[in-house]
């Protein structure tokens, strides 16, 4: 009789085949989704974390930086600010690891365009760094992926930010002509790369990357800036401060300090700077640098959103198969009353109606996990690195997130399939049966009048269907019930 039963609630199933179909299509979604999402969220944040880090293949992004905002400090100026940093450093679970000053400039690329067949020189805004060998905020240039050639060390010699290279379609060994106040001088380009002040590639407050031949950045050798600049040598106006280790700092999206330890040290360097020159300064870590905290909060929000967003999918799905499932308990009341007379236990029926979403949850993330796996992720990877102009290192490992992504659609669906099954285990054939013969408003296809003669009685006469066969029953003004 159960296997009858079984058989039956597929059969009633199949005939709702668009309801079906749609239930089984948001579970494909929701496991879709949510496997591109996390391999997105953990790839981006695992990948800053290795480019910010100090190895000899990332950039050791800096901890603190010590601007000035109004000028520039001399070379001899620069060294003793370092010295001062080093001798006065509080005492702190933070040790000091290095102090490299460090020249970076406003200024101007040339870029000659044809216009209507005639060649035009463009103006493009720009930023130009000064970078020597040091340890501190290094150039990144991945080999194999976006980037190419060496650092500059020579005078004449410029590193291309990768963005600006694919945009102005610009190769290795091209002269560039910069400027940088009123200097205007060629460089030979020796290098392809990026730089963490501009992993997202915009001008500062823009949030939006810069459209190619808008904006363009380049990695110059310290003596090459200073000469573009007319400089004098050792000249700066950064102060780059490298902590051992990587130190918690006071994110942006948090109303606590999550770096005490941090801001304390700040609060000490200020007071260094303010007592060794009369130039105004500024001190910040990296939560005020555009370009990191904003990847930064790109990868967080990722992070956080992607186990909401299947949920809510997953729910959606959920709240379909219950009011499917609610529907199929209603039709098949009379066998479950049957079943209950011959004395077959509540717990024998409930499987039947968990067999039903359990089948559909397997079906959907089977079909959803294999689409994010091979179509979703690669295609927001991809999207990515179109996007952003960072290379993608290494792909976070999809196994786990899979796994993960499963078991919350899941448990969704299943829990939501656990009601109507319940229902139909508690269902009395007695109340089954006795629901037979009373009239179901909602249900209700037509109403006939039926005047009966020699009589000032109506009769009313309800008519709708019960599953595949028409019943009729009436009810007297008296309250007599006819059939």
């Amino acid at each position: 009789m159960l296997i009858l039963l079984n058989k039956r609630l597929a059969r009633s199933m199949m005939r709702s085949k668009i309801r079906l179909i749609a239930v089984v299509a948001m579970v494909v979604v929701a496991v879709f989704a949510g496997v591109s999402f996390a391999a997105y969220a953990h790839t981006v944040s695992g990948m800053y974390d290795e480019i910010y880090e100090d190895s000899e293949n990332a950039v050791n992004l800096p901890d603190l930086w010590v601007e000035n905002p109004s000028g520039t400090w001399d070379g001899e100026t620069s060294v003793s600010l370092c010295e001062d940093i080093a001798s006065n450093w509080p005492e702190s679970v933070l040790a000091l690891n290095k102090c490299e000053p460090r020249l970076r400039l406003d200024g101007t690329m040339f870029y000659e365009t044809t216009e209507e067949g005639e060649k035009k020189e463009k103006l493009v805004p720009a930023v130009w760094h000064g970078i020597d060998e040091g340890s501190v905020d290094r150039v990144w240039m991945p080999s194999h992926h976006c980037c190419s050639g060496r650092v500059a060390t020579e005078e004449y010699e410029i590193v291309i930010d990768a963005r600006v290279a694919t945009g102005m379609e610009i190769s290795l060994g091209d002269s560039v002509t910069i400027g940088a106040g009123n200097g205007r001088m060629n460089f030979t380009v020796v290098g392809i790369g990026l730089h963490s002040n501009h992993l997202y590639y915009a001008q500062d407050g823009d949030l939006f990357p810069a459209e190619p031949g808008t904006f363009a950045t380049g990695y110059l050798s310290s003596e090459g800036l200073e000469r573009l600049a007319n400089m004098s040598s050792g000249s700066s106006n950064l102060l780059l401060i490298d902590i051992l280790g990587t130190p918690d700092y006071n994110l942006p999206s948090t109303d606590e300090d999550d770096g005490p330890e941090l801001t304390l040290i700040t609060q000490a360097m200020d007071e260094i700077i303010s007592n060794s020159v009369d130039s105004p300064s500024l001190i910040y870590d990296r939560s005020q640098v555009f370009s990191v905290e904003i990847l930064r909060a790109d990868a967080e929000g990722a992070m956080l959103f992607y186990i909401p967003i299947t949920g809510m999918i997953a729910a959606i799905a959920g709240i379909t198969l219950f009011l499917s499932l609610q529907r199929l308990v209603q039709s098949q009341s009379r066998e479950i009353a049957i079943l209950r007379t011959l004395g077959v236990p509540r717990w024998a029926i409930m499987p039947s109606y968990v067999i039903m979403p359990l089948g559909i949850v397997i079906a959907g993330s089977l079909l959803g996990a294999i689409l994010g796996v091979y179509l979703g992720t690669p295609a927001m990877l991809t999207f990515y690195e179109d996007f952003m102009g960072i290379p993608i290192l290494q792909p976070a490992e999809l196994g786990q997130i899979v796994m993960q992504i499963v078991v919350v659609t899941t448990a969704v669906v299943l829990f939501s399939g656990i009601l109507p099954a319940v229902q139909a285990s508690r269902l009395q054939p007695l109340e089954v049966m006795r629901g037979e013969h009373e009239v179901r408003i909602s249900s209700i296809d037509d109403i006939i009048r039926v005047v009966l003669p020699n009589s000032n009685r109506t009769l009313h006469v309800a008519v709708w269907k019960h599953d595949s066969n028409d019943v009729i029953n009436g009810r007297n003004d008296r309250g007599i019930s006819r059939r």
